[in-house]
């Protein structure tokens, strides 16, 4: 278990929250702390680097009772400096953003059940992501039959706004991405997957 958390507030009747990732013992991970930050864990999973990341939504404002910076400033930067590796990424994140149809770099189409404007993070995100070559499995058909289905379900309705996300080489190594059914009862989110094929790490 890696478990990354948040400063505690003052009154600890509070939740303060923070990400974490169960990962099976025989799988090679470790967590890399120089691309850590409160609420963005990177693991180095063999030979790629895996993002497990949670962005608060647009308008919150709590981030200050815990960071110094904007997670999501903190993410780009954590990307931008990973890019440079040459290696596998794969981001799994709840990004609050919306992005309609629209794909962040390069021909894969997207389809897209949450028809909605883009958000105006939604527009950063697209070309935080096209600057740095990321592509959205979201609703590539190519992923499979599920990956175009909404993610979080809200009384005011659903939406995309939890991702899989990758680089280049990732790419290449993706088998698959699905959106698994939503629990009501276990969370406002559903899961998601994705299949990948890699070599044993040198």
């Amino acid at each position: 278990m890696f478990v990354l958390s948040r400063g505690a507030p003052e009154d600890l009747r509070r939740p303060w929250g923070g990400v974490l990732a169960f990962v099976r013992k025989h799988i090679p991970a470790t967590l890399n702390k120089e691309l850590s930050s409160t609420d963005i864990m990177v693991l180095n999973v063999g030979p790629l680097i895996l993002y497990n990341a949670y962005i608060l939504p647009e308008n919150s404002t709590s981030w200050t009772e815990f960071a110094d910076k904007h997670p999501y400033d903190m993410l780009w930067q954590s990307l931008a400096a990973a890019s440079v590796l040459n290696k596998p990424i794969l981001i799994l994140t709840d990004m609050n953003a919306r992005t309609a149809s629209r794909q962040m770099y390069g021909s894969l189409a997207r389809s897209s059940q949450d028809t909605s404007n883009v958000s105006s993070r939604g527009s950063s995100f697209l070309k935080m992501g096209n600057d740095l070559e990321l592509i959205i499995l979201n609703g590539v058909q190519s992923m499979g039959p599920t990956s175009s289905q909404c993610t979080s379900f809200q009384p005011r309705g659903s939406s995309v706004i939890d991702y899989a996300i990758v680089n280049a080489q990732m790419l290449e190594l993706v088998k698959g991405f699905a959106i698994g059914k939503h629990e009501p009862t276990w969370s406002d989110h559903a899961p998601t997957c994705s299949k990948t094929c890699l070599e044993p790490a040198s």
